[in-house]
C-alpha cells in the first residue's frame, strides 16, 4: 500500500514520506520489493527539504516542496518497478 501510495501521489509532505518510505523499506527487507536499499537512502536525501531548496528555487514554499517531492519519488519507484 505504502509503494502504491509513493508511486501515484503528486503532493506529499516530508513526514509522510518518510512514514511510508520506512514501510517500503521494511518490504525491501522481507524480499517484497526489488529495490536496493542505497537507491532507497539515496532517495531520502534527496527529498529532504533542505535539498529541494537547493536544487530548485522554487522550493523554498512548502507546496512547491511537496510537489517537487511527490514528483522525484514518483519518478525514482516507477523507474524501479519497470526494471
Amino acid at each position: 500500500r505504502s509503494f502504491g501510495i509513493l508511486t501515484n501521489t503528486r503532493t506529499i509532505s516530508s513526514e509522510e514520506f518518510m512514514s511510508l518510505i520506512s514501510l517500503v523499506m521494511i518490504g525491501v527487507s522481507q524480499g517484497l520489493f526489488n529495490i536496493e536499499s542505497n537507491r532507497i537512502n539515496s532517495l531520502i536525501m534527496d527529498v529532504q527539504p533542505a535539498t529541494l531548496a537547493i536544487f530548485d528555487e522554487n522550493a523554498k514554499y512548502a507546496g512547491e516542496r511537496d510537489r517537487l517531492r511527490a514528483k522525484i519519488v514518483r519518478e525514482c519507484l516507477k523507474s524501479n518497478k519497470e526494471e
